[in-house]
C-alpha cells in the first residue's frame, strides 16, 4: 500500500506497529517504494500504550524506537493513543516523558475526558 498512499498523501500512519515492531525488512520496503518527502508516523506498542500504561517501559520504548529509526529521515511522528479509561496522571506522564528516546518525535491521543 505505501506507493498507493505516496501517489494521493504525503505521510500515512502505520497502524500495524500497534501490535508488533515492523521488522527491518518491512522498514526498508517502505522507505523504498516512497518518494523521498514522504513521511511515516508510527502508533506505539499496545504492550506499552495499554498493558503496561506508560509504566515502567522505557526499554520497550527503546527497542520500539531503534525498530522504526532505520525509516530515517522518513521517520515521522510516533502516536501514544491512551486508553479510553486511561485517566489523567500528570506525574507518570512527566515520568514517561523523562525516558524517551533522544530525538523522538511524539504526540499523544488523551481519550480520557480527565
Amino acid at each position: 500500500m505505501p506507493p498507493y498512499y505516496a501517489e494521493r498523501f504525503t505521510s500515512t500512519e502505520s497502524n500495524y506497529s500497534f501490535r508488533t515492531i515492523p521488522s527491518r525488512a518491512t522498514i526498508d520496503r517502505w522507505a523504498a517504494a516512497t518518494p523521498e518527502q514522504f513521511r511515516f508516523s508510527f502508533k506505539a506498542l499496545q504492550a506499552i500504550t495499554h498493558f503496561k500504561r506508560l509504566k515502567g517501559c522505557a526499554e520497550k520504548v527503546r527497542a520500539f524506537y531503534e525498530g522504526i529509526s532505520p525509516m530515517g529521515a522518513k521517520l515521522g511522528i510516533v502516536l501514544f493513543q491512551l486508553p479510553p479509561n486511561f485517566q489523567r496522571d500528570t506525574a507518570l506522564l512527566s515520568d514517561f516523558l523523562g525516558e524517551l528516546p533522544r530525538g523522538m518525535r511524539i504526540t499523544f491521543e488523551f481519550r480520557h475526558e480527565s
